[in-house]
């Protein structure tokens, strides 16, 4: 879930923390993907956006100009997108809506205000 954006100063974008704790112990390795990333399902070689059931790194951060987005959550163990009719835990926090995809199935979406 998204719970925090604040205006990184001086660059006019915007960062955006995302707290994947939920997972720690569930084996899972997941990812946060969305047009922000041409929604791609490969781990990021960095490991921003990524967080494994080993790792200690229960949040990080993604740097976006102001616009609107789409995301979802897909674990790259089960190979299953994370549904937001399967999981609504994992998508409550900050975002504005949800958007009815191409596939049937929903995604979040958050608009980045501009900058000041």
């Amino acid at each position: 879930m998204i719970t925090h954006i604040q205006l990184v100063s001086g660059r006019n974008l915007y960062e955006l923390t995302f707290d994947l704790g939920d997972f720690e112990q569930t084996g899972r390795q997941m990812i946060v993907t969305g047009d922000f990333s041409c929604w791609s399902i490969e781990p990021p070689r960095n490991r921003n956006g990524f967080i494994a059931s080993h790792c200690p790194q229960r949040t990080f951060t993604l740097q976006l100009p102001s616009g609107r987005y789409e995301y979802k959550y897909y674990d790259l163990i089960r190979r299953e997108w994370m549904e937001v009719e399967r999981y609504p835990e994992i998508y409550r926090g900050y975002h504005w809506d949800y958007w009815r995809n191409p596939f049937g199935t929903m995604n979040c979406v958050i608009q980045v205000p501009c900058a000041v």
